[in-house]
């Protein structure tokens, strides 16, 4: 997936079917904005598909306990 001009991560997949691919960005990754972007698929033997247009939107969670409150910004 791109998530900005020229640099691309890999997603984490957590489940593969036929039909079905679940994936997610490594919990630890930041530090980037808004970006019109692309994802597509590679295989273990090397094959890469087609790519699909995407927004990758980056959300910000902020949470705060203080004497049994909890808040939370997004």
């Amino acid at each position: 997936m791109t998530v900005v001009s020229g640099m691309s991560i890999d997603l984490i997949v957590s489940s593969w079917t036929e039909t079905v691919i679940e994936a997610y960005i490594d919990p630890d990754f930041g530090g980037f904005r808004r970006h019109a972007g692309a994802i597509w698929i590679v295989t273990a033997d090397g094959y890469a598909s087609n790519w699909r247009a995407i927004e990758f939107r980056p959300t910000l969670s902020l949470y705060i306990a203080f004497d049994g409150i909890c808040v939370s910004s997004e």
